[in-house]
């Protein structure tokens, strides 16, 4: 990744290189190295705030494996927060659906994302059944619209929510599968 910015940058020395991560190696090492090679824009996905949230939104069934890359999620963005604030773009990431992130957690990682900066860009992403836990209904606008208020009643002042029709739909790679006539 470092090699490709620092490539991207030498090729077009007036882009914004943005890095959308999971964070999970998103280590205080790694961001300076990202800065320097050219990074201007991070978004990166904190998924939960409780570690089993975070165990069923990415699949790992090993704790301390699991634990390890929560903590450098959250530890990446206070890092960028503290470091970076003025040099890197950084709106944060957090998937979103009801059946797995509960009101209180969802508080929880506003408290502690207005705690390092209030003036955090909060992305809620909307959790597509075509991710992970395909059997997951929609979520519902008044779902949405709750998740949205408790961040702001956190402290948070830039939150807003990508969805709408205007916002492309994950496919299941099952769908993306030709079938034997080619049809």
């Amino acid at each position: 990744m470092i090699d490709f910015i620092r490539e991207l940058r030498k090729l077009y020395s007036n882009i914004r290189i943005q890095l959308d991560t999971n964070a999970s190696l998103l280590t205080n090492d790694y961001i300076d190295e990202l800065y320097d090679a050219g990074l201007t824009d991070i978004s990166p996905d904190l998924k939960g705030d409780d570690l089993s949230t975070f165990m069923k939104l990415t699949g790992i069934k090993e704790k301390n494996l699991a634990n390890r890359y929560l903590e450098t999620a959250w530890e990446g963005v206070k890092y960028l927060v503290n470091n970076y604030h003025d040099r890197i773009n950084l709106a944060v990431a957090i998937p979103y659906h009801p059946s797995f992130i509960s009101r209180q957690e969802i508080e929880r990682m506003g408290k502690r994302l207005a705690n390092m900066d209030n003036k955090i860009d909060v992305n809620l992403i909307i959790y597509q059944p075509v991710f992970r836990m395909r059997s997951v209904s929609e979520v519902s606008d008044t779902d949405i619209d709750e998740a949205l208020e408790l961040l702001k009643d956190a402290g948070l002042q830039k939150v807003w929510c990508q969805e709408g029709d205007d916002i492309p739909r994950g496919v299941s790679p099952e769908d993306l599968l030709l079938l034997e006539d080619g049809s």
